[in-house]
């Protein structure tokens, strides 16, 4: 059983994500998704975000919410890609928790992905298509969940450039601590 974060707050890039594997949500926690998505739909918001996983709230279940292309929310639940597919495009790409904003590079995705989940509401399994910016949005929350980050798919030029830039930022955020 997990339990919502007391606190908001975005775990950052750090050995407690890295390859971390998230677990199923079981059948008993279902319950609790409503809160969680309650919790985190704000801080995605407010981080400018249109994904959010749960490891990157500290809570390291297989969910994540994505803003669609639509507009609305989607929650998705002990998720499993089931096939992708089309042209594997460069686009760029970000994370909350690798500060600061708009620290990324551009990552090959494909330009669909087909997913099972379910959703908050119930456990029931579904399948659902995504296409272009949603591919994208679900493949990276996805990878979140497996604790895999999208510096881990580019060349490594690129993952030391992000991860220099949000090294700078670490080191700044610290020094502003002790200031």
């Amino acid at each position: 059983m997990f339990t919502i974060p007391l606190k908001e707050q975005l775990m950052i890039y750090g050995p407690a994500m890295i390859n971390i594997e998230a677990e199923p949500v079981f059948p008993d926690e279902y319950h609790l998704l409503p809160a969680l998505r309650a919790f985190m739909i704000p801080m995605m918001k407010k981080n400018n975000g249109i994904g959010l996983a749960a490891p990157q709230v500290g809570v390291f279940k297989q969910f994540f919410i994505m803003q669609t292309d639509e507009g609305y929310i989607l929650d998705v639940v002990n998720p499993e890609i089931t096939r992708m597919y089309g042209y594997e495009r460069p686009g760029f790409e970000a994370c909350l928790s690798l500060p600061p904003n708009g620290n990324g590079c551009m990552v090959a995705r494909c330009d669909h992905v087909d997913i099972e989940h379910s959703t908050s509401k119930k456990a029931l399994r579904t399948s659902k298509t995504f296409s272009y910016m949603d591919s994208r949005v679900a493949q990276h929350e996805c990878d979140h969940l497996t604790g895999t980050f999208f510096v881990d798919r580019v060349h490594p030029r690129w993952r030391e450039e992000v991860l220099k830039e949000f090294s700078t930022w670490k080191g700044l955020k610290n020094a502003a601590k002790y200031s």
